[in-house]
């Protein structure tokens, strides 16, 4: 075959290879063809499970459930001890009542405007004091948030001022006018 080819001119080679490519061509051609046509027959095959199964979830199955009934039986004296000894036990984890606490713990409410006053004259008596002096004299945790709550509302007011030119964070009373007189009247 290959000294054939050999002996051939150009021209029949050229006709020669155009032919094989025909050939080849044609046998692709037809493989996919048959692909195809054996594809459709698949497709028909599986069309019909297909419709089966359309819209179906399935669930998986469910573990059976144990039968609940109560199958003891008890003596009328025996269900009393038990209620008896659950109500024992309910009532010991339960706080003591408040009334207990009555003479040991209260709470001691200080008016923060009472304070406010207090800490306006003791001002207007020094002038200038330290901060923190303000709480020497404070009997209980109560009275010493009520003076700093008043501190911050005569700060607010405008009626003192809070300076640190030291660092010793002195308070100052402003004197607004008649203002002197109104903590008079008040005492």
């Amino acid at each position: 075959y290959i000294k054939t080819r050999m002996l051939l001119s150009e021209a029949e080679k050229a006709e020669a290879e155009s032919e094989m490519e025909e050939l080849i061509a044609s046998l692709r051609q037809r493989q996919r063809k048959d692909a195809y046509e054996q594809i459709k027959i698949a497709c028909g095959a599986l069309a019909l499970r297909n419709d089966i199964g359309l819209g179906m979830f399935p669930k998986q199955p469910e573990p059976l459930r144990r039968d609940q009934t109560y199958r003891y039986q008890h003596d009328r004296q025996d269900l009393l001890d038990a209620l008896a000894a659950m109500q024992d036990r309910s009532q010991r984890r339960l706080p003591p009542p408040v009334s207990n606490f009555a003479g040991i713990v209260g709470t001691e409410p200080y008016p923060v405007a009472k304070k406010a006053a207090e800490v306006l004259r003791r001002l207007i008596g020094h002038g200038v004091m330290k901060f923190l002096s303000l709480f020497k004299g404070s009997r209980s945790r109560s009275e010493i948030v009520a003076t700093f709550l008043s501190v911050l509302e005569l700060c607010r007011l405008h009626s003192v001022r809070i300076e640190d030119q030291t660092g010793e964070q002195e308070i100052a009373f402003v004197q607004k006018p008649d203002e002197k007189d109104l903590l008079l009247e008040e005492s």
